[in-house]
């Protein structure tokens, strides 16, 4: 969404930077297609795999997306305290960084993504992470999430 707010001429920029600044979430008939559009481009290069950082943000979402592309094979939630959070995002320093939006994702993700993780995890789709670990220690779980699934080989 970001490329695509940042894209010269898009006509999507305004309603995507808006959404941003707010802390929503864009349409689904906005963002799959425009996911779905990145996933065939690389498909073409031999790309089969591949990792939807933040997806699906709720339940419409993640049913689109399954009609309308594929469907997903293992979702990895990436849990960590609120302030380490908060303390993250605002660290990236990006112009949608800010106390308001912070407000409006961590809303959007306590009202919207707990039902996401829930359905997930009823399905036997969901592998939890510990996120505030160093970065060396997150990536060997998840690497052992993946070879245990069969996703990637040793």
């Amino acid at each position: 969404m970001r490329e695509e707010s940042n894209r010269p001429g898009s006509e999507h920029a305004v309603m995507i930077s808006a959404n941003h600044l707010a802390g929503k979430l864009n349409p689904k008939e906005l963002s799959i297609p425009l996911l779905s559009k990145n996933i065939q481009a690389a498909s073409r290069t031999g790309i089969r795999r591949f990792v939807l950082d933040g997806f699906p943000r709720d339940l419409e979402q993640s049913d689109y997306f399954e009609v309308h592309v594929n469907s997903l094979s293992l979702v990895i939630l990436l849990e960590c305290p609120e302030q380490v959070y908060v303390e993250r995002i605002l660290g990236r320093a990006r112009f949608d960084d800010n106390s308001e939006s912070m407000k409006g994702r961590l809303d959007t993700y306590n009202k919207s993504t707990s039902e996401v993780v829930s359905a997930f995890e009823q399905s036997g789709m969901l592998e939890r992470v510990r996120g505030d670990m160093d970065t060396d220690e997150v990536h060997r779980s998840i690497s052992s999430i993946l070879l245990k699934r069969g996703l990637i080989k040793t």
